[in-house]
């Protein structure tokens, strides 16, 4: 049983960029992996649906719904994300809009981690390789057919 205390107490202080890792150490806990190297994509169809929907509620109550896995979906939809062909291009596009990519991906070092970033720009230490983008798009598939009311 994962334990939420930790990022409650980040999330109250503001503090946005500890709160991003926590959440990347609770995705990895809930897989029970210690290292973003271990996790696989697999892995990603694994985590429960009630730890992704506690985490991304939780985004979105101390972010006024700016920030969560179901803002970044909506924006990935807005995107062409939800088209059969969606592409690199489409990532690429998503990287732009979320603020993670500018002439070159930033790194995850160099992202806004305040309430005024851009909307959907966190969580994103899960990711951290730019290159994962395959992460974020097998986890927005999930999306498709299963998160139905929190995204609303």
């Amino acid at each position: 049983m994962l334990d939420y205390t930790k990022l409650h107490q980040l999330f109250a202080e503001n503090q946005w960029r500890e709160a991003d890792l926590e959440t990347k150490r609770l995705i990895l806990s809930a897989r029970g992996k210690d290292s973003q190297k271990e996790i696989e994509i697999e892995d990603l169809s694994q985590i429960s649906y009630d730890c992704l929907e506690k985490l991304d509620r939780l985004w979105r109550k101390y972010s006024s719904d700016r920030f969560g896995f179901s803002r970044q979906y909506q924006l990935w939809q807005s995107l062409g994300g939800n088209k059969p062909d969606a592409n690199y291009q489409t990532w690429l596009n998503f990287g732009k809009q979320v603020g993670w990519l500018d002439k070159c991906w930033l790194s995850w070092s160099q992202l806004n981690f305040s309430i005024d970033a851009p909307v959907g720009s966190l969580p994103a230490a899960w990711v951290e390789e730019w290159e994962y983008g395959d992460f974020v798009i097998t986890l927005f598939s999930r999306f498709e057919a299963e998160i139905g009311d929190w995204v609303q």
